[in-house]
């Protein structure tokens, strides 16, 4: 249980690890495409027409090797998104910092006046994840050699990005040994016409029973209408899940244990905008999509 404990301490810290500088992102190919050369980073520009938003990806990953427990190591890797055009210049400013604040999991103050070097804090959180891999890497000892290889990995995926409205997950994968490896998502969704963190009470109007009779609807056509969980329990709040915007639905995440049994892992449920659009006011940001359709 100890152990447990120091794992997720660390994890919180590894987060929390990336350095404050003053120094941004330089370079340009023959292309016009951004390039990081050196320590396994790669910057290029993601080749999809985006209807709004053009972003740049980084990706990085460096592989470390125990100190004690041969053929052990320890795997790091991130896929970062940073937004690269908008027609609004203060908005692309705006969604630039906030990337990089729910990226590393840290407040916009991290990153004064938008020039924080994302390559810096790739590479702090490379050094902390080798430091703390020579020091608790192999607590198992020689009967458990296979819980001494270990995995971080983080990752941003683009969900929705049309209409003015940006939906988009971060995603953490992390096995530090023990029996079963740990993958929290966050998701962000934003109204790109004034640049608002949007909630529930943004999108739709007297909403919460019928768009919890809806999920419970899509739960029981997915698992089946005698599934274990009892929906009714007081202790279950469905509206207060994650949600994002992707494909004219809007989702709902739990994660593992919430609503369904661990062997389901984080489930989603997804509702069409078409099957609730007596629930969105004219002047919801869902409408532009609704309008669109």
């Amino acid at each position: 249980m100890q152990y447990n404990k120091i794992k997720f301490f660390f994890l919180l810290f590894l987060l929390y690890s990336c350095s404050n500088t003053d120094k941004g992102i330089e370079g340009d190919d023959n292309t016009g495409n951004n390039v990081i050369v050196g320590n396994n980073n790669t910057i290029s520009v993601i080749d999809e027409e985006f209807s709004k938003i053009q972003f740049d990806t980084i990706i990085s990953s460096a592989r470390f090797s125990h100190p004690t427990v041969e053929g052990a190591t320890a795997l790091y890797e991130i896929k970062y998104l940073t937004p690269k055009k908008y027609k609004d210049e203060l908005i692309l400013n705006k969604l630039q910092s906030k990337f990089k604040a729910n990226f590393f999991n840290r407040d916009e103050f991290i990153f004064p006046n938008n020039k924080s070097d994302i390559n810096s804090c790739i590479e702090q959180q490379k050094y902390d994840l080798n430091e703390y891999y020579k020091k608790n890497g192999a607590d198992y000892g020689d009967d458990y050699k296979q819980m001494a290889n270990w995995e971080y990995k983080l990752t941003a995926e683009i969900l929705q990005n049309s209409n003015q409205l940006l939906s988009y997950k971060i995603d953490l994968y992390s096995y530090m040994g023990g029996n079963s490896p740990h993958y929290p998502a966050r998701f962000f969704t934003y109204d790109l016409k004034n640049f608002k963190l949007l909630e529930l009470n943004d999108l739709f109007r007297n909403y919460e029973h019928a768009l919890k009779k809806e999920l419970i609807r899509v739960y029981e056509k997915q698992f089946g209408e005698n599934s274990f969980f009892a929906f009714n329990s007081d202790d279950v709040e469905l509206l207060e899940a994650s949600f994002y915007i992707s494909n004219n639905r809007i989702c709902f995440t739990y994660d593992k244990y919430a609503i369904a049994c661990g062997a389901d892992g984080r489930v989603v449920l997804c509702i069409k905008l078409e099957d609730i659009q007596y629930l969105i006011d004219d002047t919801s940001p869902l409408q532009r999509i609704v309008d669109n359709v």
